[in-house]
């Protein structure tokens, strides 16, 4: 550069270095731009992920309440099970209380009819 000043070389200079900031910063805003696009982009699929997380889980959270709804049934079930078993052995505690009076009442049968004369039966 000869036959130019030092200010026309600084302004020069100046000019230069005042370029290479400009395309520099126009290259980092790009950068950002596209950055900025991407973490936009990458959000928007975690909210999609997430959001097909959350339907998963209330799908199994209905499925608990189906099941949770079958065990109750069942319970139920077995409670009124628990209810006839209950009766039923009430009912043989009768029954066997009626036998136990019956057997008594053959043997009195038995021993009124012995006294009258009557002969047992020989048993096999």
């Amino acid at each position: 550069m000869p036959g130019t000043t030092i200010a026309e070389r600084f302004t020069s200079l100046h000019d230069r270095v005042d370029a290479m900031g400009r395309n520099l910063l126009d290259q980092l805003d790009r950068r950002f731009t596209v950055l900025d696009g991407r973490i936009t982009d990458t959000r928007a699929e975690m909210r999609r992920g997430f959001e097909q997380v959350n339907a998963r889980l209330d799908l199994i959270d209905l499925r608990f309440e189906q099941v949770d709804a079958r065990f109750e049934e069942i319970d139920a079930r077995f409670e009124k099970i628990d209810a006839r078993f209950e009766r039923i052995e009430g009912d043989i505690a009768d029954l066997k209380s009626d036998v136990a009076d019956l057997k008594s009442g053959m043997t009195d049968i038995k021993s009124m009819l012995v006294s009258l004369g009557a002969k047992v039966p020989e048993q096999n």
